[in-house]
């Protein structure tokens, strides 16, 4: 677990920040402390619920719930599968099916961790299979999911957004003499608190056209960001990318190349900035209240509701 620190105003705070590697990317936790000793017990603490939720929705994890559930087709899952799943269900409706987490991005070459992908990838045009998010039966008398014929579960980004708000609430509970907290799993963050400044966190979005860098202020809320312009891999087909639009199981064709969320639920941020990046931004549509989105076309414009 690596380490830095940086100091503020506030009379012995300091703002601690660790890093690990956990679901194919860096998990950043950052905590204001008055003392290393606490900020580090804080974040081994976060780093553990981080191991273990990668035990139960890590997709390149063979004995992972979520794994063994795709194999099986039916499993008995824990409560926090339940419930990040009925969340997924419940935002694949409300986004019209830009979210949806049956989705699968291993039609399309994505079979591995990013960095473990090959230079190029042997992928034909991927036959229809079933995104009918219904068909999935849940039985929370016993926890059992099972999922109709052919289809597979990939919670993705969502499982992140979700996570992070879960270890943010959890660990600031934990200690209230930290004053601040950020969990950060791969650019999908959570926030509570303040800085050493007693000021709200900044973070900053990349414009990947102009090259330059947009600052938000993200306070007790979720910052989910994606994008189309990264993380790309060849086929024989064409280069590819992670995002799906569940309707023609394809990578989408918009205008939007980068897609930043804020909300009070991560699970929603997330499900939100697919959103964006599947169906551009629509004339009329109905986001839930309080989210605030960024949004940068290919042209390198920004459109949004932030300010």
């Amino acid at each position: 677990m690596n380490y830095s620190y940086s100091t503020g105003t506030l009379p012995d705070m300091k703002e601690y920040a660790f890093t690990e590697q956990h679901f194919g990317t860096s998990a950043v936790i950052s905590v204001v402390c008055p003392t290393f000793e606490e900020a580090k017990q804080l974040a081994t603490a976060g780093f553990l619920h981080m191991t273990v939720a990668e035990e139960i929705f890590s997709r390149f994890m063979p004995e992972s719930e979520l794994s063994r559930l795709n194999k099986a087709g039916t499993l008995v899952v824990s409560d926090i599968f339940i419930e990040l799943l009925e969340a997924a269900v419940s935002l694949t409706h409300a986004t019209g099916g830009a979210f949806n987490p049956l989705s699968q991005i291993t039609k399309l070459g994505y079979t591995d961790t990013f960095s473990k992908l090959a230079q190029e990838l042997q992928v034909t045009d991927p036959a229809p299979y079933p995104t009918d998010i219904d068909a999935i039966t849940i039985d929370k008398e016993t926890n059992t999911v099972t999922l109709a014929d052919q289809q597979q579960l990939d919670f993705g980004g969502i499982a992140k957004g979700f996570l992070a708000e879960k270890i943010a609430i959890q660990l600031k509970l934990a200690n209230p003499n930290c004053v601040g907290i950020i969990v950060n799993l791969g650019g999908d963050l959570y926030t509570l608190g303040h800085d050493a400044d007693e000021e709200p966190f900044i973070f900053f979005v990349y414009n990947p056209v102009t090259e330059t860098e947009l600052p938000l202020v993200v306070q007790d809320q979720a910052l989910t960001t994606s994008g189309t312009y990264k993380r790309h891999w060849n086929t024989r087909s064409g280069p590819k990318h992670h995002i799906i639009d569940p309707n023609t199981r394809e990578n989408p064709k918009t205008e939007i190349i980068s897609s930043s969320t804020l909300h009070i639920n991560g699970a929603v941020a997330e499900a939100w900035t697919k959103y964006f990046l599947v169906n551009n931004l629509p004339t009329t549509f109905s986001p839930p209240e309080g989210l605030s989105y960024l949004l940068i076309d290919t042209e390198g414009a920004v459109k949004q509701n932030y300010l």
